[in-house]
């Protein structure tokens, strides 16, 4: 399928990812100034800094 391209963004299709626990992983956006939206995914036992998860 060829993206959509929306007011100047592209629509895309995203593909669910697995974390080393085999639990669907949350898909997170970072809202820091060093990586202002940068996304990435994140296992769903994580809470934390303490708890990283998997």
């Amino acid at each position: 399928m060829k993206p959509e391209i929306i007011d100047g963004w592209e629509e895309l299709d995203l593909v669910a990812q697995r974390c080393f626990c085999g639990k669907l992983a949350r898909l997170q956006t970072s809202w820091t100034e060093v990586n202002p939206l940068r996304r990435f995914h994140v296992c769903p036992n994580s809470s934390g800094i303490r708890k990283k998860g998997c």
